[in-house]
Order: structure tokens, then C-alpha cells, then sequence
């Protein structure tokens, strides 16, 4: 999922410029929000600012990341946790412990981070009752811990804590995201792990292959392979993320070759031969073959499918070829499947499936004989150690934090079908094919969480007014909204305006409860789950 950006407006605005803000105060510097306030204080600010037209003695306005990193963030956080008010405000209290164990982490100190996200837990003792704290803020402290943990290479206490936060907000792909960047990190597989990447994969059609790298390290060969076939023959487009030209469209196309390859090998590493042969002879006939003619010159569209899917046929190689491999062990030809294996050289894919068949196929030392050089085991098994690694140093801190989801509170914005002079709620309509529903819900002042749910349960809704027991997406998009304001067709300033969650959703019967595989959502268990949260008792009547 790639949250983008969606302009709601632009607003002629012909006067003067903006009004300069002073220098942010301690409370900004440390986690970006503005001192809270009792009604008392705000009301005294309420005359001033009008006799000034606003100009003065309104409160600060927080902002939508810190004004301050590193040493100097840590300055300010030790500031404003020392301010006596904060008894008060036990959930502010564990927003500015969260700040200052970011700002420590930018400053290189990860323990002193750590100390400060478990004291996180005593701060919000005695609250954690609140399920919306334990969904947004606590679920985000959690997630903040983990990625933490990660730095420091403690993959154990990593994977229990997103699985935690992930369990804690299972219809939020914003929160089941940022589980899956952590569980990514340790190729070790777990029932645990796998429930949490199912619920992803339900969530974003596309995360499926993180379900099937996960599977393959687990030894879950058939169910990974599964999950590759499914993913070559989903209809993608080959160019997804890349801004084109307007009256340009994006081609839609099956067959990924890298999908296809691994399908292939992970069907032969599980000893289906007969599923991973057809696999391997399409890859052979679509893409083995040396490209066609580049298609004209004009054609910028055609030679950009061109190139890239050339490029994913080299890319799929190695996996083919570790497959077909495979499929020649598993009919006892070893030395043929040396033979095979060795043409890749030093090319050769870092999966598990490569070191077993490595193994398989290494011819034995001589007694008494001793290899100076590593072999090529010890060599797969450092490339994905390394691997492992380059994922915990390449975890950034602060856009891993910035992503997460802020504190809520109930949010009942789940309302009539939204329109032109009313932005927050739903729109949909039934798909062509008639099978289904495309869905937008927006909301202006609601989180990003929050309003991918209110989307699933509008999918529930109609799923069960279209008298079905479930529903899968077909696919998804999220947006962030700006309010923009304009001088003489040039912007002059943005503003946050919430969210957008669009989906096409397709009705269903839902599976037997525990089918592990499923993508399917129930959508009673859906309604249960989420209206008590977003529907007042007369919507909630269906």
C-alpha cells in the first residue's frame, strides 16, 4: 500500500500573506502538539484573540512532526515530562515519552530509547482499559518498541511485540503494515506470524508475497507456492507507482515472471514435480526467449512494458533455474541437478529452498580431508544472515514512527452517504460485473485507521444487505488529503484534511471458521467487531 496524496481544493485567497508564528514552545520542539489546556485557559485567550482578529492570544498550533530532533528534542522532551500538569494528562505523558525515545534513538543512544518506551507502560497504567488508547497510541508504542529491539538485533522481542500491536488493530492496514516491515526483518516463521500476514494479505491484495516469502522459510513450501501462483496470475499492472502523462493508462497484465519462477520453485522444493513442471515451460516459452523487436519509437508506453518485463525475466532466472533443479533431484538425477545448479555460478538466489538443495546435492568430503574454502552452504547461509541484518539497519526511526497510527478517541463519524457539501462518510456503487462493490470513505477529521475501517465496515454492511456471508478485495487505495490554499494559481500553503480508503470488494461465502489460507472476510464478524466503535445504537440497526 502507498499512501498518497489527494488535493480536496483549492481556495482563491488575494490577501495578505501568512501571519509569522513565533518560535515553537517546548512542547512543540518535543513531540509537535500544542500544551493542553483546560477550558479555563482557552476561554481566557478567546477575547484577546478576537479584538486582534486572531493575530494574537490564540494557542499554539501543534504541527505534524516535532519541531526539534536529536539532543535538542531530548532537551525539550526533559523540559515538559518535568511540567507537574501532566498528572493530569497520563496519555499526552506517553506521546512525549514516545518523542523523547525517538530523538534519543536520532541522537545514537537505542537503550536510553528503550527505557524511555518502557516506561511508556507505567504511564499508562491503570488506562489501558481504553480501547481506543490500545488500538491507536498504545498499538503505536508497541510497534515503536519493536522496530527498536530490531536495531539492536533482538528479533525475538521484536516479533512479539508487532504481532501484539498488529493483534491489537487486526482491520488496520496501516498498523498490520508496519508489523509486517518488522516480521520481515527475521526470516523465522511462527503460526503466530502467519495468522498476522493472512489479515494483511486480506487487507492489500498485493502483501500476499509477504505471506509467501514468510511461508518459505518456514518450510511451508505448498502453501507458499500457493500464494506465488496466485500473485503471478492476479492482474497487476507492470508500472505500478510510475507517474505518467495525462491520457496515458497504465496496462493491466497476468504473468508476472518472478512470481512465476518462485511458484515454480517452491512447488519442486515441496516435490510437486507435476505442478512446478507446467510453470517452468511457460517461463521458457513467455520469457526464456530473446526479446522481441523494440516496438516504435513513439510508443513510449509499449518500450517501457518492454524493458521492465525483460528485466523481470532476468530477475526470475536464478529461480527457474533453481527450480528446474529441483525437479531433476526429486526424480533421484543428482548429478544432473549439480550440473543444472552450477551453470548460475555465483548467481544463485538466496532463499532457503537454494541451501537445501545445495545440500542435497554436495558431493561428501573425504575422510580426514579438511576444506580450507567455505563452502557454498556457509556462503547462502551468511548472504541471508546478512540479509537479515541490512533489513534492521535500512528500518529508519522516524519515517517507521511518522507512520504509525496518533492517539484516538471514539469516533463516530460512520454516517450517511457523503457529498459535495459534506465530505466525511461513504460513496459506492455496484462493480460492473455485478459481483460486487467499489467503496470510498472519507473523513476529515478522522485517523488514517480509522477510516480504512469505517471502509470494511461499509463492506460488511453491504455484503450482508446483498444476503452473503463474506467479501474479498479486489484491490485498494489510500490517500492522504490536503486542503490547499491558492494565489493566483500558485499554491502558497497546504494543510492536513484527512483521510481517503478506496475498494473494490467483491461479495462471497465466507469459509469455515479457521480456514488458515483465507482472504475471506466474515462479514458478520466484521460488523461485530467494528460498529460498536463507529455506529451510534440507530445505525447500527441493519
Amino acid at each position: 500500500m502507498r499512501l498518497k496524496s489527494f488535493l480536496l481544493a483549492g481556495v482563491l485567497t488575494l490577501g495578505a500573506g501568512p501571519v509569522m508564528a513565533g518560535e515553537p514552545s517546548d512542547w512543540v520542539r518535543c513531540d509537535g502538539l500544542a500544551k493542553p489546556e483546560n477550558v479555563g485557559v482557552t476561554l481566557s485567550r478567546l477575547v484577546p484573540a478576537i479584538m486582534t482578529a486572531g493575530l494574537m492570544g490564540l494557542p499554539e498550533a501543534s504541527r505534524e512532526e516535532p519541531a526539534e530532533q536529536g539532543a535538542a528534542g531530548v532537551k525539550a522532551c526533559d523540559t515538559v515530562l518535568a511540567d507537574p500538569m501532566l498528572d493530569r494528562y497520563w496519555a499526552r505523558k506517553v506521546s512525549l515519552l514516545k518523542a523523547r525515545a525517538l530523538h534519543h534513538i536520532e541522537a545514537g543512544d537505542l537503550d536510553a530509547g528503550l527505557t524511555d518506551l518502557a516506561a511508556t507502560h507505567a504511564a499508562a497504567a491503570g488506562n489501558v482499559d481504553d480501547a481506543t488508547y490500545a488500538r491507536s497510541l498504545g498499538a503505536s508504542t508497541q510497534l515503536f518498541e519493536a522496530a527498536t529491539q530490531l536495531k539492536k538485533d533482538r528479533f525475538d522481542e521484536a516479533a512479539a511485540l508487532a504481532i501484539k500491536a498488529a493483534d491489537a488493530r487486526p482491520y488496520s492496514l496501516e498498523v498490520g503494515m508496519a508489523a509486517v516491515r518488522i516480521l520481515d526483518a527475521d526470516p523465522r516463521w511462527s503460526p503466530d506470524e502467519d495468522r498476522v500476514l493472512t489479515r494483511v494479505a486480506a487487507l492489500e491484495p498485493d502483501l500476499r508475497v509477504a505471506r509467501a516469502k514468510s511461508r518459505e522459510w518456514g518450510g511451508q513450501h505448498a502453501r507458499a507456492a500457493a500464494d506465488w501462483a496466485a500473485m503471478a496470475d492476479s492482474p497487476t499492472s507492470p508500472l505500478a507507482g510510475v507517474r505518467l502523462p495525462r491520457g496515458m493508462t497504465l496496462p493491466t497484465m497476468t504473468g508476472d515472471p518472478v512470481f512465476m519462477a518462485r511458484a515454480a520453485l517452491a512447488y519442486a522444493r515441496a516435490g510437486d514435480n507435476a505442478a512446478a513442471a507446467p510453470l517452468i515451460a511457460r517461463y521458457k516459452t513467455d520469457f526464456a526467449a530473446p526479446p522481441a523487436a523494440a516496438p516504435a519509437g513513439d510508443d513510449v508506453m509499449a518500450n517501457m512494458v518492454a524493458r521492465l518485463r525483460a528485466e523481470q525475466a532476468k530477475n526470475a532466472q536464478g529461480f527457474i533455474t533453481v527450480a528446474e533443479a529441483w525437479t531433476q533431484a526429486n526424480d533421484g538425477k543428482i548429478d544432473q541437478a549439480r550440473a543444472t545448479l552450477e551453470t548460475l555460478g555465483d548467481r544463485l538466489p538466496a532463499t532457503p529452498a537454494t541451501l537445501d538443495l545445495i545440500e542435497k546435492v554436495k558431493r561428501p568430503t573425504p575422510a580426514g580431508m579438511v576444506s580450507l574454502a567455505p563452502s557454498a552452504s556457509a556462503q547462502m547461509e551468511a548472504l541471508m544472515n546478512a540479509d537479515r541484518a541490512d533489513a534492521a539497519r535500512r528500518l529508519d526511526p522516524k519515517s517507521f514512527a511518522k507512520a504509525l497510527p496518533p492517539l484516538e478517541r471514539a469516533d463516530r463519524s460512520y454516517s450517511k452517504q457523503s457529498a459535495w457539501f459534506k465530505p466525511n462518510g461513504f460513496k459506492d456503487k455496484k462493480t460492473a460485473d455485478g459481483k460486487g462493490a467499489s467503496i470510498e470513505f472519507s473523513g476529515a477529521f478522522s485517523t488514517h485507521a480509522a477510516v480504512e475501517e469505517m471502509m470494511l465496515l461499509r463492506a460488511a454492511q453491504l455484503t450482508r444487505e446483498a444476503g452473503r456471508t463474506g467479501f474479498v478485495i479486489r484491490k485498494r487505495a489510500d490517500y492522504k488529503q490536503y486542503m490547499v490554499q491558492t494565489m493566483y494559481g500558485s499554491e502558497i500553503s497546504r494543510s492536513p484534511n484527512g483521510f481517503k480508503t478506496t475498494a473494490e470488494i467483491e461479495f462471497v461465502d465466507a469459509p469455515p471458521a479457521g480456514a488458515a489460507d483465507s482472504l475471506v472476510f466474515d462479514a458478520d464478524k466484521v460488523w461485530n467487531d467494528l460498529s460498536p466503535i463507529y455506529t451510534t445504537p440507530a445505525q447500527g440497526k441493519t
